[in-house]
């Protein structure tokens, strides 16, 4: 997910392995969450090898990147 606007809405949650969150723009947003939530069936599996960097946030831009329990391997820079 590169390179997108997204404006007025709830938190992007981003379920991948190996994937990039990069270069987008959160206008009142919930930020950025990389988690497994039950429904979504990832199993032992789980998410990992993902990278989360340089994106933007307005006006917070001190929201956080939430990067949930069974994961593995993510990697959050901020901008």
């Amino acid at each position: 997910m590169r390179d997108n606007t997204f404006a007025s809405c709830g938190c992007i949650h981003f379920k991948s392995i190996g994937g990039t969150v990069s270069g987008n723009f959160m206008n009142r947003t919930g930020g950025i969450g990389v988690i497994i939530w039950p429904q979504w069936l990832e199993g032992s599996v789980g998410l990992r090898n993902v990278l989360v960097s340089g994106n933007s946030f307005a006006p917070d831009k001190n929201q956080q990147v939430k990067v949930g329990p069974g994961t593995h391997n993510i990697t959050v820079i901020p901008k």
